[in-house]
């Protein structure tokens, strides 16, 4: 099934609901109504199609599997060769409902998710890096460094392992104050 097919098969359900097709280009097409936009997104090089929704003008949350399952109790079927097509009309005439009818708390509760998503991707980038710069200071043995570096991190974040480093380090500092 191609772009196209897609487009013609969902272009019943949301007119059905309201919705009109504002944008339409060779990979993409937008449908609005007065309180939600989507957008159905096609990428030609892996061949797949995502799904934006928001509140009319405003930021629209791609419609993923983590979304489907958090927000909206839902899993696409992949298992039995379903269309995407069918995926998503079973989705938009079951628990995805609210998003044609513009339940507003329905979108308040998918952008809190996504945001909150976001935060705890960040957490853990910044998490990452600040690992990374703590290891970096521990094989360089620049013991001040590496003390500045972990008392950045929440304790709880790090294993047992850093926790012994971090005693060495001070021991080495109390020991050899002139010599980091």
């Amino acid at each position: 099934m191609n772009f196209e097919e897609i487009v013609v098969g969902l272009k019943p359900l949301f007119e059905s609901h309201g919705f009109k097709i504002i944008d339409k280009g060779e990979s993409s097409v937008d449908f609005h109504s007065d309180k939600v936009s989507t957008r159905f997104a096609y990428d030609w090089r892996d061949k797949s199609i995502s799904f934006f929704v928001g509140k009319i003008n405003g930021a629209q949350c791609e419609i993923n599997d983590e979304n489907l399952k958090d927000v909206f109790n839902h899993k696409f079927d992949y298992n039995n060769n379903q269309s995407y097509l069918q995926n998503i009309l079973d989705f938009l005439n079951g628990n995805g409902k609210a998003l044609l009818m513009g339940d507003e708390s329905k979108l308040t509760e998918l952008e809190n998710h996504v945001l909150n998503q976001a935060k705890i991707y960040t957490a853990n980038l910044i998490l990452s890096q600040n690992k990374a710069l703590v290891d970096k200071a521990w094989t360089d043995k620049n013991y001040e460094q590496f003390l500045e570096y972990i008392n950045s991190i929440d304790p709880s974040q790090l294993p047992n392992s850093y926790l012994q480093k971090y005693k060495i380090a001070i021991k080495h500092l109390k020991n050899n104050p002139s010599n980091p």
